[in-house]
C-alpha cells in the first residue's frame, strides 16, 4: 500500500507551505516556512525516548532527506520531521480511512 504523502519538487522541498500556504518555495528553497515555521522538507528528526528505568534520552536524527510520505526514518526508526508537525496521518488511521471499494481495486492491482 502507498500511503499519502505531501507533494514535494525533486530536491524534497514543497512548493508552498503544507500549514499555512506561504510562498513559492521553488525560487528560494528553504527547510522551514518563514511565515509560520513549520517544515517544508520532510527529514529524519530527533526523538525523545525513554529508558526502562524512567530517564529520558534524546535519540538524534541521522540527518536523511526522506520520502514525502515517510512516517520514520527507514535508516535509524526516528520519526519523520512531517509527521512529528502532524503533517501526515499515522499510517494506521489512513489505512482505515481506505473505504471497501478502494481497497478492492487495490487487491486487483496488485493480482490478488
Amino acid at each position: 500500500m502507498k500511503y499519502s504523502g505531501i507533494k514535494v519538487n525533486i530536491y524534497g522541498h514543497t512548493s508552498v507551505c503544507p500549514m499555512c500556504g506561504e510562498g513559492d518555495f521553488d525560487i528560494s528553497p528553504r527547510d522551514y516556512c518563514p511565515s509560520c515555521g513549520s517544515p517544508v522538507i520532510n527529514k529524519c528528526a530527533d526523538e525523545n525516548k525513554y529508558l526502562e528505568n524512567g530517564w529520558a534520552y534524546t535519540h538524534p536524527s541521522c540527518n536523511s532527506i526522506l520520502d514525502s510520505n515517510a512516517r520514520y526514518c527507514p535508516f535509524c526508526g526516528n520519526h519523520s520531521i512531517f509527521f512529528w508537525y502532524e503533517m501526515l496521518d499515522h499510517w494506521k488511521v489512513e489505512k482505515n480511512s481506505i473505504s471497501y471499494s478502494e481497497l478492492d481495486v487495490l487487491r486487483k492491482e496488485l493480482g490478488r
